[in-house]
């Protein structure tokens, strides 16, 4: 599971490839889990998680900025 996270983390560039790829698998280990009556396919599923981002912080002033609404009309 991790040799195929990493592959497709480094072979496709956009988001809903890697998206795509990686639900695939995770559906794949669902249906196995049915077919095969083993519950130890869909515990892998946690391993196909992508890595989280970190989302950047903007700057936040305490300065509040009014307009005038009655000139909007």
């Amino acid at each position: 599971m991790e040799e195929l996270l990493s592959t497709t983390l480094k072979k496709y560039r956009s988001e809903s490839a890697k998206g795509k790829t990686l639900t695939f698998a995770k559906g794949f280990l669902k249906y196995l889990t049915k077919t095969k009556f083993d519950s130890r396919y869909y515990a892998f599923d946690i391993f196909l998680d992508r890595p989280k981002k970190l989302k950047i912080r903007k700057n936040v002033t305490n300065r509040i900025i009014t307009k005038d609404a009655t000139k909007i009309f």
